[in-house]
């Protein structure tokens, strides 16, 4: 088999080189012959055989990516049947493009603090179908069980990265009780980066069941530390319950 070559052009998203004469579509799996010196008739094979690849890669195109050459055909072509009923085709549920929408999406219900049942307001969904009626929003179940919880699981560990970089952090706490005489307590880290920038990041928000003393906050607080992993590089503030850490 030959050896895999870096490839620039979008087309090669869609093919792959398995000899040095020879291509595979990854779609279909049919074979043809490659000379190394152009790829029109892979982008001709896609555009016949697969008009929602082929759309895919003409909005590459689009963006400002090179698909083409002088020697390669020009992707401004008269548009067929194929290429309208693909500019309507709902993207594959496991495409890039997909998975792109999707992350913003669920990225403004978080950002935003909007409800999770957004996705089924009809003005909105009427908004996204209108800016691209390729893509189907998500449904409330696939957010709040599968896409809510992998971004968390991607922020956590992006803020785990940040807190190990930092040399000395400090918390701070918000204790209130709600209208169900529940308390909670929200947990918050302060340091500052390499780059001497102040950053502010909350940790945790958990319901406190203990009376709101401070031998119980610094019980809750040294929770977190162990938590986090933070615990040597935080300074508490509770000797009864936690060890200072020595000058």
């Amino acid at each position: 088999m030959a050896a895999k070559r870096s490839r620039t052009a979008p087309i090669w998203a869609y093919m792959e080189q398995t000899e040095d004469d020879l291509v595979i579509c990854l779609t279909c799996k049919d074979t043809f012959k490659y000379s190394g010196s152009t790829t029109s008739n892979l982008i001709k094979h896609l555009r016949t055989k697969h008009p929602i690849e082929y759309a895919e890669l003409r909005e590459e195109s689009d963006a400002g990516k090179t698909v083409s050459t002088s020697k390669q055909p020009r992707l401004t072509v008269q548009p067929t049947l194929a290429d309208t009923i693909a500019k309507t085709t709902p993207y594959k549920s496991d495409s890039n493009k997909k998975k792109e929408f999707d992350d913003l999406v669920v990225r403004m219900i978080a950002e935003d603090l909007q409800p999770v049942s957004v996705v089924e307001d009809k003005g909105f969904r009427r908004l996204l179908h209108g800016l691209n009626p390729r893509y189907q929003l998500p449904s409330r179940r696939e957010i709040s069980r599968t896409l809510l919880p992998n971004l968390y699981k991607h922020e956590v560990e992006k803020m785990r990265k940040e807190l190990d970089q930092a040399k000395h952090i400090s918390l701070t706490t918000d204790i209130w009780t709600s209208r169900q005489t529940k308390g909670f307590i929200t947990v918050t880290a302060h340091f500052i980066s390499q780059d001497w920038t102040l950053h502010s990041a909350v940790l945790e928000t958990v319901c406190m069941t203990k009376a709101h003393t401070s031998e119980n906050i610094a019980e809750e607080l040294t929770l977190v530390s162990n938590k986090w992993n933070i615990k040597e590089q935080t300074f508490l503030y509770s000797s009864k319950y936690v060890n200072k850490r020595s000058a």
